[in-house]
């Protein structure tokens, strides 16, 4: 991730570089930034002003996936590309185009163009939310940045904790409860697919990107998996750096198994992958990531889950390795940046391929409510593994959910094993928020299954996570890269029926069949995951036991979220080695809280909730 940040002054004050100058300390990740004040404007990192004009300027972080397209429309000769970066290609489009400059734009983003002559300020992010953009206004300011800390650096601005996006950082569910929210009342997320324009004082919003209208266009199966290998193979090759310093992380599951895949396919040279194993003999998931790693063409580099070492000296750098308590909660992608800083300067991974090739739940209602009987039933039956009983039971429940006279499970039952603190849990709704996530993301059979498909991938949901990723790899100068979720990709898997989603108890069936001769049968087949996330985290809780213990002595903010009494409950299972996989999620969620409470405290120009 490219930190950035702007600000205009809406007073008509003119920006100080001294203020742009401690933005751009705050955007720092290891490498120059520079920084640019015209006016009442200024703009912090990799900016790229107008040919020229002196106060016309823009700063992004962005990779563009149609430079020839964008070039030849904005009348740029093809010989100028390699010296045209994609903000200047950016920046050129909005010169020509205006707002509707988002259309024209293919590949991730985020950015702010700052037109000091006007005091105008234009930002936008891509359609899916892979960058970040958070936005501050007062009465006399207004700035945006890919991080918060370049906001909190502006003089006179004092920050609210948002106490109820604290109660979130328990719940899984509600870290993407919406689009908007973050840790300061004050400060907000540019939703994606939106742009934000201010003119003349005044603050305009738009979206400017919603899903295409999709036609099930694959009934063939042989046709389709050649038009996903074609369209997911593109994705893959555009997000290969041309030096060479791309690395793709392999998880030994199907999708980053196909990504590897293509990307040998697709280039002369050698293939880098980076993984993170366990040191137990048996363990299945390491032994897959080990078989496509020897393949010809890979360079492998094979980390030990419980070698957390490269992660931090102190728990402290662990858990603030990004803005937010949520990013201390990606410990395998956390160790796999921390073993490639220097080496790789943006890392490929598989997320989401189970979103974007397949779907949440179960076609049966949905078969049923278009009057497909018989597809319903072998579904049911293939779903249940042939066992009598227990498809008569899942048909009948799919008949009382969509006749609505039932609602399925939903991830209120979560809160069962959480420490939240009652009295903190019912002040910010944390039961009733979690209905409303549970309930947004259930299933509706009264859809067309490329409308519910394209429902879930631009939940907020989703967003968060992507966001989460580009947080935490920035900290380590690596970009990270998502081919399933290339808007190509994602409008080619909406088009897909049903069947090529999910046959029997197959999800991703196009994937499967189309990577069924690239890769081994136990990858392309298999449903047995055993995620090594959980190896990472008790590795940690033991190296950090001490500062765990010392974190979670801490009576102050910590003591009125948690029920601390549940938090000791669990860390004393753990040190007798019963510790469950939720025991571990308690305590290590409760230590970060407790961290990061402690240092936002003390970092000045913060106030409690009032």
């Amino acid at each position: 991730m490219k930190a950035f940040a702007a600000v205009l002054r809406l007073d008509g004050r003119a920006v100080h570089d001294a203020e742009v100058e401690r933005m751009a300390r705050a955007c720092d990740l290891g490498t120059a930034t520079t920084t640019w004040t015209s006016g009442a404007a200024g703009l912090v990192a990799g900016v790229s002003a107008a040919p020229g004009r002196l106060d016309l300027a823009i700063s992004a972080d962005c990779r563009l996936d149609n430079r020839e397209e964008l070039a030849d429309a904005l009348e740029i000769e093809r010989s100028r590309l390699p010296e045209t970066s994609d903000d200047a290609l950016i920046l050129a489009a909005w010169e020509r185009w205006g707002t509707s400059c988002c259309d024209r734009l293919l590949g991730d983003f985020s950015f702010a163009i700052v037109d000091a002559h006007t005091r105008r300020l234009f930002c936008a992010r891509d359609p899916i939310g892979a960058k970040p953009l958070y936005v501050f206004r007062s009465p006399d300011v207004l700035a945006v940045a890919s991080r918060v800390s370049p906001i909190r650096m502006l003089p006179d601005v004092t920050l609210t904790l948002n106490e109820r996006r604290v109660a979130d950082v328990f719940v899984s569910a509600l870290e993407g409860f919406d689009h908007e929210s973050t840790f300061f009342r004050e400060i907000e997320r540019l939703a994606p697919a939106h742009w934000l324009l201010v003119e003349n004082g005044n603050v305009t919003r738009r979206r400017y990107w919603t899903p295409p209208e999709p036609v099930e266009a694959f009934q063939d199966e042989e046709t389709a998996d050649e038009a996903l290998r074609h369209v997911l193979s593109a994705a893959v090759r555009c997000r290969l750096d041309r030096d060479g310093s791309s690395a793709i992380m392999l998880s030994g599951g199907l999708d980053s198994s196909a990504i590897v895949s293509l990307a040998c396919a697709a280039r002369g040279a050698a293939v880098r992958t980076c993984s993170v194993v366990s040191d137990e003999p048996d363990c299945v998931e390491s032994a897959r990531i080990r078989t496509v790693a020897g393949a010809r063409g890979v360079e492998s580099r094979l980390f030990v889950a419980s070698d957390v070492s490269a992660m931090g000296s102190d728990l402290e750098s662990v858990v603030l390795v990004g803005e937010e308590p949520f990013d201390a909660f990606m410990a395998l992608p956390q160790l796999v940046y921390a073993k490639e800083t220097g080496t790789s300067s943006s890392i490929v991974d598989g997320v989401d391929g189970d979103l974007a090739v397949s779907l949440l739940g179960s076609p049966i209602p949905h078969l049923i409510r278009t009057g497909r009987w018989a597809s319903a039933l072998r579904q049911t039956f293939s779903e249940s593994e042939g066992r009598a009983l227990t498809a008569v039971r899942r048909f009948a429940g799919s008949l009382l959910t969509t006749a609505r006279l039932r609602r399925p499970f939903t991830s209120t039952d979560e809160l069962a094993s959480i420490a939240v603190d009652e009295g903190f849990a019912r002040r910010h709704a944390v039961r009733e928020r979690t209905r409303i996530v549970s309930e947004r993301l259930r299933f509706d059979p009264r859809l067309p299954v490329a409308h519910e498909q394209w429902r879930v991938l631009t939940d907020p949901f989703v967003a968060s996570g992507l966001e989460r990723y580009a947080r935490v790899a920035g900290r380590f100068g690596i970009e990270p890269r998502h081919p399933f979720f290339d808007r190509r990709v994602l409008e080619f898997c909406a088009s897909l029926p049903w069947s090529l989603k999910l046959r029997g108890r197959h999800r991703k069936y196009l994937l499967r069949r189309a990577f069924a001769q690239a890769l081994p049968r136990e990858i392309v087949w298999s449903e047995e995951r055993r995620h090594l996330g959980i190896d990472v985290y008790r590795a940690l809780l033991a190296r950090f036991d001490e500062q765990i213990r010392d974190a979670l002595s801490m009576t102050g903010a910590i003591g009125e979220v948690v029920d601390l009494e549940r938090v000791h409950q669990s860390y004393r299972k753990i040190c007798t080695k019963f510790g469950s996989i939720e025991d571990c999620t308690v305590v290590w969620r409760a230590a970060v809280c407790s961290i990061w409470l402690n240092r936002i405290a003390t970092q000045g120009r913060f106030s409690a909730q009032t």
